[in-house]
């Protein structure tokens, strides 16, 4: 379920795996395994994807939640979180390694 979450957010944004693990700092293979919901992140990993998209770690344990959504998180997209992640694209476009 945090994997959906995280997903969901992430399709909202227009955000990648790739995109995400440059914002947070976590292996790309790390990510799509919590995605997949094949591991489970602890606190400080959570924390920092939640970081990343704007919302509460316990948004994404499902606490902040209601059947309309994410609770009063605001809509996210890329047009209002000004050049950061389009930088990290063209970051990215350009052949940067991300361990």
């Amino acid at each position: 379920m945090i994997g959906e979450r995280i997903l969901h957010m992430m399709d909202d944004m227009e955000l990648s795996i790739r995109g995400l693990s440059a914002v947070t700092g976590i292996r790309q293979r790390e990510l799509r395994d919590i995605v997949a919901g094949i591991t489970h992140p602890h606190g400080s990993i959570l924390q920092r994807i939640a970081d990343a998209l704007g919302t509460d770690a316990s948004v994404l344990y499902g606490r902040g939640c209601t059947e309309e959504g994410y609770g009063n998180r605001p809509a996210l997209n890329r047009a209002n979180l000004g050049g950061m992640y389009d930088a990290i694209d063209e970051y990215v476009k350009a052949g940067a390694a991300f361990c």
